[in-house]
């Protein structure tokens, strides 16, 4: 069993797993933190759709706004992280 970090629920426990056994164990987080904010981007999406902003019916309301922000900037750091980790094993410095 790998250290998670973080209590992951039962329902993502096996998800995990099979993420950490097909890409490696820190991989394997990064790509079920991929999926799990791909879940919100959706999400925020859906929320933005139906959120409209008062003063400006054309765009969502400026918290649903900040919300698809930090999404968008939390999947460009788990990218980035995917991106090192994978420059790192084939470089031979890890397993």
């Amino acid at each position: 069993m790998t250290d998670r970090g973080a209590d992951i629920p039962e329902e993502l426990s096996e998800k995990l797993d099979d993420f950490e056994f097909q890409y490696g164990s820190q991989a394997g987080k990064l790509a079920l933190a991929m999926d799990l904010i791909s879940d919100a981007e959706i999400a925020s999406g859906m929320l933005a759709v139906y959120c409209r902003n008062g003063l400006d019916p054309s765009r969502p309301r400026p918290d649903v706004e900040q919300l698809q922000n930090t999404v968008r900037t939390v999947r460009t750091l788990v990218k980035a992280a995917f991106r090192e980790e994978r420059a790192r094993r084939t470089a031979g410095n890890g397993r």
